[in-house]
């Protein structure tokens, strides 16, 4: 018979040490042969073990953190730091410092704290935070911006520089990251052979700290001025670079969830009519996936966003930069399994539009919002304009709601949720706007749309949606503000879209009788049937709104996303 023997679980030196710090044993006590320094540069040379100190990160609470913890917590920050800007240390050394730094930022930033707390966390307080904290901005950009250093250790920085700023949100310790200028260090992470590969990143990094206190501290925020100065085209198509393949990433996992394999606008409409319930031909609403398929889209992948924004709004070189990238493309004449950042912009768009209430997320929202108004300064840009209306012969796919059913989903929800939507001002703008677009499409069809089959695609979308549109008149008139001049309200120019609906739902009851009469019983008949009545008599609308005067400028900052910006941010980090 075999002795038993009992098992013995050996732990290592990392977690031994640090356990008895979590316990509180001040560091003195664990070497009371080495004086403090070298103690903590003996536990800096130990592998880092992420999962086993964020644990203990995580369990501390946050009581103990600023009470009896609080010294090794000042210590283990002063040491990492001191590390990463030490010329003695090597870098493996400093890739510890960094993992440690990063794995602490993480799970201390966490735990809701004020802007002093977390000086008292990293500081020791308020009185030493310039040290600290102007030495953590300092090691940063030695690392970031010293080419002769390892990309991997580099790399570790860049991540735990995000981290930090993800974690730090917008108290006030994130300003000493305004006070030291970071961009010179991230163009060269961007622009360095052997970092371009982080450019997804640096670019978030850049685009977060040209985020903090945004609204009130532009003029103060050096990333801002560098992102309107700079003139530096190689950084500007290093991050057209890498958020193509990441908006190409976010395309991707939503068509994984719904085959939506039928692109539109240059593709024929006989699979999305496939879709259709043949009994359903005159039907406003489609038949849909379930929505809690969609109620973790978009993935994290797409905070890259607002990177895009803060060039295309702030940099004019980034937006010939940015229609360079189409029309060198169109000039190749090359066949690449990623269109040019451009058309996936419009693709991810429809996308993130089609699905933002899928879960009521305010976070989908809340991107959906951001695309569009990335969709907003294209359309301020002449050049980018021009280089989209050049011939590219590129299938812009869009999601499979595509536009007009989205247009008119949107004025439906509007009008059936109008009583529990508080910012009223808001819905009458959007209301108003969103006909005046249909409007506008319907009236200039044969010159904005590609093709007649697209002309009768958006005609056939607005009959079988009739009825929405006969709820519009109830929510303008509900909008209507009685002690407000309306004319006023619209700088002095009668407001336009009551007449815009009055268009439309002529139009709609005009096709709808005639499918009626008909006797069409099928979405293929419907369409066909309206095919016929335009190609025999032509598109006959109503009085055009629309003058050649450009339309007001509108684009404007995004704060309100840069919350999602943060938890995203930090998703993607180690």
């Amino acid at each position: 018979m075999m002795e038993r023997r009992d098992s013995v679980q050996f732990s290592s030196k990392f977690a031994t040490t640090y356990s008895r710090l979590f316990q509180g044993i001040p560091a003195d006590q664990l070497a009371p042969n080495h004086d403090l320094e070298r103690f903590w540069s003996e536990l800096l040379d130990l592998d880092v073990d992420r999962d086993f100190l964020a644990a203990k990160l995580n369990e501390a609470r946050k009581d103990d953190c600023l009470g009896k913890l609080k010294p090794f917590l000042n210590a283990l920050v002063d040491a990492c730091i001191g590390t990463l800007r030490s010329e003695e240390a090597d870098d493996a050394k400093k890739g510890h410092a960094a993992n440690t730094l990063g794995v602490v930022s993480r799970c201390l930033l966490s735990k809701n704290l004020a802007g002093w707390e977390v000086m008292e966390l990293f500081a020791g307080g308020v009185s030493d935070s310039d040290r600290v904290f102007n030495g953590l901005t300092s090691a940063i950009d030695e690392v970031l911006g010293n080419t002769t250093l390892p990309a991997s250790l580099r790399h570790e920085v860049l991540q735990m520089a995000v981290i930090f700023v993800c974690g730090i949100s917008q108290l006030s310790p994130g300003a000493y990251f305004l006070r030291h200028d970071l961009f010179p260090s991230i163009v060269t992470t961007i622009t360095s052979p052997d970092t371009e590969q982080f450019t997804f990143e640096a670019a978030l990094l850049l685009a977060l700290l040209a985020n903090f206190h945004k609204s009130d501290a532009a003029k103060l925020n050096p990333y801002l001025r560098c992102i309107r100065e700079t003139t530096n085209e190689d950084l500007m198509r290093g991050i057209c670079w890498a958020a193509n393949f990441a908006a190409a990433a976010v395309v991707r996992a939503y068509q994984s969830i719904s085959d939506d394999s039928s692109p539109s606008l240059t593709s024929t409409f006989g699979s999305l009519l496939s879709a259709l319930r043949p009994d359903r031909a005159l039907a406003a609403k489609p038949v849909d996936p379930p929505r809690e398929l969609f109620k973790n889209q978009p993935i994290e992948a797409c905070v890259i966003l607002l990177p895009v924004f803060e060039f295309l709004h702030g940099s004019a070189t980034f937006r010939k930069v940015f229609a360079d990238n189409l029309t060198a493309h169109v000039e190749k004449k090359t066949s690449t399994p990623i269109p040019p950042l451009p058309i996936t912009l419009l693709s991810l768009t429809s996308y993130l539009v089609s699905h933002a209430s899928s879960s009521s997320s305010s976070r989908s929202i809340a991107y959906a919002n951001l695309a569009l108004n990335m969709l907003l300064v294209m359309s301020e840009s002449d050049e980018i304009l021009s280089a989209l209306r050049a011939d590219t012969n590129e299938e812009i796919r869009l999601c499979r709601q595509e536009l007009w059913r989205a247009l008119i989903l949107l004025l439906d929800f509007l009008a059936s949720k109008l009583d529990s939507l508080t910012t009223t001002g808001g819905v009458e703008q959007l209301t108003q706007e969103t006909l005046l677009l249909i409007d506008f499409a319907l009236c200039r069809s044969e010159r904005l749309l590609p093709s007649p089959q697209t002309v009768h695609e958006l005609v056939y979308e607005v009959v079988r949606s009739a009825d929405v549109f006969r709820k519009q008149q109830a929510l303008l008139d509900k909008l209507a503000n009685p002690h407000v001049d309306t004319h006023k309200r619209h700088s002095g120019s009668r407001p336009r879209a009551p007449q815009a609906l009055a268009n439309i739902t002529a139009l709609a009851e005009q096709y709808e009788t005639k499918l009626k009469e008909a006797g069409v019983r099928s979405a293929n008949q419907g369409l066909r049937a309206v095919a016929k009545e335009i190609e025999k008599d032509g598109l006959s609308y109503g009085t055009d709104l629309h003058g050649t005067d450009d339309p007001p400028k509108q684009s404007e900052d995004v704060v309100g996303f840069i919350r999602f910006a943060y938890a995203d941010g930090m998703a993607l980090m180690p």
